[in-house]
């Protein structure tokens, strides 16, 4: 039996409104929006203090042009034992070449583990690759507990430019106190870093759980189809430490040239306050 038009034309009605509520609706009732304090681009930029200059080469004292002879001494002196040599001191290595850490800092998340977070710095005159980072874990008397190696999330990181690093040490030994990183290793580069992903924050917001999200959308400008793009960010505190890090990559697997995707970095470990620190943002991606 067909039904009368008057009861169709009731449900539509209500269709369209419950899709007309959804769309409408927040996006979370418990949720929280925040401006951050400052977003800094950190493609290519070092926002620290420059790199320390290499150690200059000791000047040795010159000579007198016309030394002065003693009168010679009425008594004998007896015979001073001939000095022993020292041996030459080595020459330092830098370490390594130009390449130094900034904002180091660790915490142990809710899973117990332990993560390691900071800033290379490329001092180079080239491209740096494969930038190795080594975190050393200490007992309270020193003893060396664990070591765990990371590498910078940049891949090509530039001549005066940073990346990120993440070391994450997984069911960590008990007992330990402090955390000592330094650059271990790293490949000089002939490659051209990837430039050209422009970034825009759109939103910036806590759930009822008090998770928090970075959003926003990235743009490429430069005339490089790149594929695997992500951005990486990093809350940083007044003494530059990092606080948090995290990373999303967008969606599609490439991005071409005058395209934009949006991404969402989502911070499940976020301290109160966090989204009112300094906000440093990087883009990445492959050729």
């Amino acid at each position: 039996m067909p039904r009368p038009r008057y009861l169709l034309a009731l449900a539509g009605l209500l269709l369209a409104g419950l899709a007309a509520a959804l769309v409408s609706a927040p996006r979370d009732a418990g949720s929280q929006v925040f401006t951050p304090r400052a977003v800094v681009p950190m493609v290519a930029r070092d926002e620290g203090a420059p790199p320390p200059p290499p150690p200059a080469t000791p000047t040795p004292f010159a000579p007198n042009a016309t030394p002065t002879p003693r009168p010679p001494t009425a008594t004998p002196t007896a015979a001073q034992p001939t000095p022993t040599p020292r041996p030459p001191t080595a020459t330092p290595t830098p370490a390594p070449s130009g390449l130094r850490l900034q904002g180091v800092n660790w915490y142990t998340d809710r899973w117990g583990d332990i993560r390691v977070m900071g800033i290379v710095i490329n001092g180079l005159s080239s491209p740096a690759e494969y930038v190795r980072v080594t975190a050393r874990f200490y007992s309270a008397s020193g003893q060396l507990l664990s070591t765990k190696d990371g590498y910078a999330e940049i891949g090509i990181v530039p001549v005066g430019g940073s990346s990120p690093f993440d070391i994450w040490l997984y069911d960590p030994p008990s007992g330990i106190a402090y955390v000592e990183a330094s650059v271990s290793g790293f490949l000089a580069s002939n490659r051209t870093p990837i430039t050209g992903l422009v970034f825009s924050i759109t939103s910036i917001y806590r759930d009822r759980w008090g998770v928090l999200y970075v959003v926003g959308t990235v743009t490429n400008t430069s005339s490089t189809t790149y594929r695997y793009v992500h951005v990486l960010a990093a809350y940083v505190d007044a003494s530059g430490n990092v606080i948090r890090l995290d990373v999303d990559y967008i969606s599609s697997n490439e991005l071409l040239t005058g395209q934009s995707s949006p991404f969402q970095i989502t911070f499940y470990d976020a301290p109160p306050g966090l989204e009112n620190l300094n906000l440093l943002i990087w883009t990445d991606a492959i050729r």
